[in-house]
């Protein structure tokens, strides 16, 4: 499997922001620490610390929407969530059209 790089992930959030678009995350392989952070876009926090750039001008990598699933339960059963950002939850939650 071919990993993307930290700076792709910060640079695709950064258009997500401009253009107000929910970033979609599929944590199948590359959640639950198998990149050696909890999940992978948790790297790109990493790897501005290592650029040494200043907190104030970090990226906040996140999804608007992130899906987990085999590593909830090991593969032991079928099992999976669906986690959003409030103002995603609200938007789905919302009984009118």
């Amino acid at each position: 499997m071919r990993l993307y790089h930290s700076q792709f992930l910060m640079e695709l959030r950064k258009l997500c922001n401009r253009y107000d678009v929910p970033l979609v995350m599929d944590k199948i392989a590359t959640g639950f620490g198998r990149t050696g952070a909890m999940f992978a876009f948790h790297r790109c926090r990493i790897h501005q610390d290592n650029l040494k750039i200043p907190k104030e001008l970090h990226v906040d990598v996140y999804p608007g929407i992130i899906c987990v699933e085999t590593a909830l339960t090991g593969g032991y059963m079928t099992l999976s969530a669906v986690v959003t950002t409030p103002k995603i939850a609200v938007t789905i939650s919302n009984p009118e059209p």
